[in-house]
């Protein structure tokens, strides 16, 4: 994976949040402490895949095709994000312009 690869866009206004839900291969959040997270179910209901932390509402809500991993080990959230990149068939990656 290239540095690029990532992208850590701090806050978006709500009416931007369909196109980044749009354009991303997946979504992964490090949150210790939610309550529910819309945005998790929002990027779901995108059909990308989630990984975060086992806490709370995500050994709910996170379907199938996301992965928890131990709560405070942000390596293992890396490494499972990074995984599942590679994974992604070329048909599912988006292709940056």
């Amino acid at each position: 994976m290239s540095d690029d690869s990532v992208i850590f866009t701090g806050d978006v206004p709500d009416e931007e949040l369909p196109l980044y839900y749009a354009v991303c291969d997946i979504y992964a959040t490090a949150t210790l402490w939610e309550g529910f997270d819309l945005p998790v179910a929002e990027a779901q209901a995108c059909g990308k895949p989630v990984v975060a932390f086992d806490i709370g509402p995500y050994k709910e809500i996170i379907n199938k095709e996301g992965v928890l991993v131990y709560a405070g080990d942000v390596k293992q959230l890396a490494d499972r994000a990074l995984s599942i990149m590679r994974r992604l068939s070329p048909s599912r990656i988006n292709l940056r312009c």
